[in-house]
């Protein structure tokens, strides 16, 4: 069994999904809610999933950093109060567990998901994971993180921190099996948080660069399957995505070869 640490703050409208996925999909030994002071029913509904419950008014990181401190268990996970688990997502994450790993990493998927778009942002979702980090849902041993100290002026980005110290003498693995919906209403990407967090983010160019190229390409793989094209060319942007133009253009020699070859046995 493991700890599960949640923030939360006015969390009423997703947090009752987020609570029933984590009680059928994690041996939960003790839920423990880091609350903003919440105005809505919020705390409510954690009490009824028996919470231990932590208010202040401090940043994430604070929230944080008085989660782990509450940890009691060897390995715990941060899982968001906006999130949803897929089924059977511990039994997926366990299976990395071991001495050497300090956390294993579940993907964060906009909505479900299946073929070309879901192969993508799983794609998407690792590689934004390595550049910057996430708890929406991960799950750390608890050996990995001895003696963090988030900095409490941290309300953004506090993941990344996280992040950095543990890899400093662990390894991080990307579970490309287990995954959580992460569902955002339109308000909060106008939220004071996203964007201050966006503005922090434009410090790394290279997570920049990867959202806006994801971005790109994923829209172009939703036009695509809604006008019908062949999977052939969606099967090219995904190998973009993942592996640059370079092995692309080595995909497009392949064909081409394949092409004048079987024209020329013809």
């Amino acid at each position: 069994m493991i700890d599960v640490v949640i923030l939360t703050k006015n969390s009423e409208k997703t947090l009752e999904h987020c609570l029933l996925s984590i009680s059928k999909s994690v041996p939960v030994n003790k839920l423990i809610a880091i609350d903003g002071y919440s105005t809505d029913e919020t705390v409510e509904i954690l009490k009824r999933y028996n919470a231990t419950i932590i208010q202040t008014y401090g940043t994430r990181g604070v929230a944080r950093q008085i989660g782990i401190n509450m940890v009691t268990t060897d390995w715990f996970a941060f899982v968001d109060s906006d999130v949803v688990l897929c089924d059977n997502w511990f039994e997926k994450m366990k299976a990395f567990m071991s001495p050497e790993v300090g956390a294993v990493f579940g993907l964060d998927l906009p909505s479900p998901l299946s073929g070309l778009k879901l192969r993508f942002m799983q794609v998407s979702s690792a590689r934004v994971f390595k550049i910057r980090g996430g708890c929406h849902d991960i799950l750390i041993q608890k050996k990995a993180i001895s003696g963090i100290k988030i900095p409490e002026k941290l309300h953004t980005l506090e993941d990344a921190f996280i992040k950095e110290w543990i890899e400093k003498f662990w390894r991080i693995i990307v579970n490309y099996k287990a995954y959580c919906y992460h569902f955002k209403e339109r308000s909060s990407f106008l939220s004071k948080d996203s964007v201050v967090s966006t503005v922090k983010e434009f410090g790394q160019l290279r997570l920049v660069k990867d959202r806006m190229l994801f971005g790109l390409i994923f829209a172009i793989i939703s036009i695509l399957n809604n006008i019908g094209v062949a999977k052939r060319i969606q099967k090219s942007i995904y190998i973009i995505a993942e592996h640059g133009i370079q092995k692309q253009l080595v995909h497009f020699g392949q064909v081409f070869c394949f092409q004048i070859s079987r024209r020329m046995s013809m």
